[in-house]
């Protein structure tokens, strides 16, 4: 299958565009059941043969008609049977739900023992801001909170890479806030969903290459000065 050719046909991101991409496709060698919950029409995870779920019906027909098995469903109630998986992600997802906990739970239990789930979620209440409310977010998350929920239900933290831009966390706070963010984020409200939706995909052309450093094994806590995490998970139990 010409994947160029079904990627500009149904308007799926090629996940090897993604700068992910180095930190994930080690994972894909051997074969396996993958999972990707949420991810739109930008999937981080090659599309073929692989399993996704999405709360949009446009978004599992474009992967559907990619090569993928998608489904309507919720990362709340994933319609799967125990230790499905043996790679499950979530990009940028975790910090949408408003029952967090719960979804963790699925996914551990879909998990195959000594599975991998990896996620991307923002850090740190302290850098709250309009932006977030834009974007939807629930919360943002605190290290020690994070490794906490994903111990309960048994997974444990291989390794993470975190990011973070001094000048972004700069102009979140005081007078610059006004200045860029709040008319920026004023504007996308106003905006009639068509042109919101034609904004957000420029973005995704445009956006810079994620950089992403490597921290190392172990606790999250030593992340510091970083607004974001990508965290390699394994299920022991």
């Amino acid at each position: 299958m010409n994947y160029d050719k079904v990627w500009l046909k149904t308007k799926i991101r090629n996940p090897r565009s993604w700068p992910t991409w180095d930190l994930l496709k080690v994972y894909f060698l051997d074969g396996g059941r993958f999972l990707e919950i949420g991810p739109g029409s930008n999937p981080r995870i090659p599309v073929k043969n692989s399993h996704f779920i999405e709360t949009s019906q446009v978004a599992v027909e474009k992967l559907n008609s990619a090569g993928g098995k998608a489904l309507l469903a919720s990362a709340e109630n994933l319609p799967y049977d125990r230790e499905f998986f043996d790679l499950v992600c979530a990009f940028e997802l975790m910090e949408h739900i408003e029952e967090d906990e719960k979804a963790l739970t699925e996914i551990g239990r879909v998990l195959k023992k000594n599975g991998v789930f990896v996620f991307s979620v923002p850090l740190f209440m302290k850098y709250w801001s309009a932006w977030d409310e834009l974007a939807g977010h629930k919360r943002r998350y605190e290290p020690d909170e994070l490794e906490e929920k994903l111990k309960r239900i048994g997974l444990f933290i291989e390794k993470f890479y975190s990011s973070g831009s001094p000048l972004f966390l700069f102009l979140r706070k005081g007078i610059f806030n006004y200045i860029f963010q709040r008319p920026i984020v004023f504007i996308s409200r106003n905006l009639p969903s068509f042109y919101l939706a034609k904004l957000n995909n420029l973005c995704l052309l445009f956006s810079l290459p994620f950089k992403q450093t490597k921290l190392g094994k172990g606790r999250l806590r030593a992340i510091k000065n970083q607004n974001q995490a990508i965290v390699f998970c394994r299920k022991i139990c």
